[in-house]
């Protein structure tokens, strides 16, 4: 994916991580597609646009935030050693944990994760987490 001009998705939660590379995408599927991802709806016009460099990609601005809330936050690796009771009980109990947040995104970023800027947390999100 790192390599291409655009995607094409149906059904498939794989725009998640186009949409992470900032890839144009075309995505047919019967259920809503977020603004923030940009994606084409008709062939056509998408292989129009990606041929002359125009093809919308998602929002630099709204995809980390997204990928911070969902992926970084409710995503489970079961395979991972370090997995236990505790963390499937944060999971059920807290949607939102910062604490979070670097392993989440480490899936995507491998070491690169640690460079990563302190992602600020809205107050509202704070006050979703339990104690």
């Amino acid at each position: 994916m790192r390599h291409c001009d655009g995607m094409i998705f149906d059904l498939s939660k794989c725009f998640t991580s186009a949409a992470f590379l900032g890839k144009p995408m075309l995505r047919l599927s019967k259920f809503e597609t977020g603004d923030w991802l940009g994606a084409h709806t008709e062939l056509p016009a998408f292989v129009d646009a990606l041929r002359a460099g125009t093809a919308r990609a998602p929002s630099k601005a709204d995809a980390p935030r997204w990928f911070a809330f969902h992926h970084a936050n409710t995503i489970i690796d079961p395979t991972s050693p370090e997995l236990d009771l505790a963390q499937l009980m944060d999971h059920a109990m807290n949607p939102v944990n910062p604490a979070r947040w670097e392993r989440g995104l480490a899936r995507y970023l491998g070491s690169g994760a640690s460079a990563l800027p302190p992602m600020p947390v809205d107050p509202e999100l704070r006050a979703l987490r339990v104690a």
